[in-house]
């Protein structure tokens, strides 16, 4: 990957205060319009939130993907 950016936008609330974040991955391609594999929405920000539990997988145009795990305090970015 090129390069990656995370915002935090917000606070969640429930299981005691965390962040949500938004994510933008541009692809080595060049492309930042990712697919969201699991709602198939394209985006250049994916919401994720650490300690959510499930991965996101985005995915270029070019094919490659990318993995969003968070973990409890913070947010990993790797290719896949």
């Amino acid at each position: 990957m090129q390069s990656v950016r995370i915002e935090a936008v917000a606070t969640l609330g429930g299981e005691g205060i965390r962040p949500l974040y938004e994510v933008d991955v541009v692809c080595d391609c060049g492309q930042n319009c990712l697919v969201d594999k699991s709602t198939g929405e394209p985006s250049f920000r994916h919401r994720i939130a650490p300690g959510q539990g499930q991965d996101k997988i985005l995915i270029c145009r070019c094919g490659k993907k990318y993995r969003l795990h968070p973990q409890r305090t913070h947010i990993h970015v790797s290719s896949v």
